[in-house]
């Protein structure tokens, strides 16, 4: 079942906890599915909304694996490039050694996109390597930030379910050709 964050004609974003059968798009939408148990958390501050879901058993502080999202208010002047490389940067800061991947323009359903992959061998405040991938997407009425990150001597070896969660996240606008929507009716075998 995917879930849906979508931005609303007032433009605040909201986590729409509905099946794909009981939602009906309208606007602008980002679509991910977040992990099978894993709790949501939400928060909106200044026109900036933040949702982050993890493992049930854990908290947005203290957490093994983490889909975050964040969704800011549509700004033409803000730059992907520089926004990604931003968000590297701080990475970076954070993280003593830490190895970032190129990053990678791409485009998510006719939107232009960027993604981001670092690596961070020990995280300081918990003492574990962190694995994480972001993709951020410059839509028409939102700029959208989506973060997938994992935390285990392991780590490395996530970074392939990462891959493959964060190529299925997508935005679409309700009624355009450019960015069309794709069809919540259920397929019925």
């Amino acid at each position: 079942m995917n879930w849906l964050v979508s931005g609303l004609a007032t433009f605040l974003c909201v986590v729409a906890l509905q099946s794909q059968a009981q939602q009906k798009l309208e606007g602008e939408n980002l679509l991910l599915t977040p992990p099978v148990g894993f709790k949501v958390s939400k928060d909106t501050r200044e026109g900036v909304s933040v949702i982050v879901w993890v493992p049930n058993s854990e908290t947005v502080r203290n957490w093994s694996e983490m889909v975050k999202v964040v969704i800011f208010p549509f700004r033409p002047e803000r730059d992907l490039q520089g926004f990604i490389e931003a968000v590297r940067d701080e990475q970076l800061e954070a993280c003593n050694g830490g190895a970032p991947a190129p990053i990678a323009r791409r485009s998510v359903n006719g939107y232009p996109a960027a993604t981001m992959t670092f690596r961070c061998p020990i995280v300081p405040s918990v003492g574990t390597p962190e694995v994480n991938m972001h993709l951020a997407i410059k839509a028409n009425k939102a700029f959208y930030l989506v973060q997938r990150a994992a935390r285990s001597v392991g780590a490395l070896e996530q970074m392939e379910r990462v891959g493959k969660y964060m190529a299925e996240v997508s935005a679409c606008e309700a009624g355009s050709q450019q960015h069309p929507c794709p069809d919540l009716v259920p397929h019925r075998r």
